[in-house]
């Protein structure tokens, strides 16, 4: 989740110690003074990078939501077929989930948290415009080659895929030992691709 290949990186070292401490004590217990012993720097070395908690803990968020966006996008390449750039897409984001460290899985479900979420002004527009613009462009490409049917709603199926994604996430989240995401995802992929497929 975090770039070990700058172990030095003062940023990357009070992320991991948010982290730590926030998935151990929660938001609203854990003090800016612990996250800097646990990250080995001084309290005001923290707001030479974050402004505040609640731009700490937001910025978290946001690296750990990245990180597995960008992971299933890297999992889609060029000399695929549609379908098989969706299929890419929707199981390498439940590869990262299924993998994902508890702490990270605590945090997220802290963030989605009523109380939380009233207290953090944070706006996903932007990365979510990114990702729909790609998941776009997959379907139109499977409709230009003929893979898929010209009735294809882009739009609306774009927004459905990346809310299935946010399903997994938050379906591991409360029911990680529950459930069998995998099997789910496949039923998910099956019944889209065969729904829009032209073959």
């Amino acid at each position: 989740m975090f770039d070990t290949k700058n172990n030095k990186n003062k940023r990357i070292k009070i992320l991991e110690a948010a982290l730590y401490l926030f998935s151990r004590k929660g938001y609203h217990r854990t003090r800016m003074r612990e996250i800097a012993e646990h990250a080995g720097v001084g309290k005001g070395t923290i707001y030479e990078y974050f402004e505040s908690k609640e731009d700490l803990f937001t910025s978290l968020i946001v690296h750990l939501f990245k990180a597995l966006d960008e992971y299933a996008f890297q999992k889609v390449k060029p000399n695929m077929s549609a379908s098989m750039k969706i299929k890419a897409l929707v199981t390498g984001y439940l590869e990262l989930v299924e993998n994902m460290p508890r702490e990270a899985i605590m945090v997220m479900t802290e963030f989605w948290s009523e109380g939380i979420r009233n207290h953090l002004k944070f706006d996903f527009r932007d990365m979510y415009k990114k990702y729909l613009r790609i998941t776009r462009k997959i379907l139109e490409e499977g409709i230009k080659k003929e893979e898929f049917k010209e009735t294809v709603n882009v739009e609306n199926l774009s927004r459905s895929l990346l809310a299935f994604m946010d399903g997994i996430l938050f379906h591991a989240m409360l029911f990680r030992e529950e459930i069998d995401l995998e099997r789910i995802t496949e039923d998910f992929l099956d019944t889209v691709l065969k729904g829009i497929s032209r073959r």
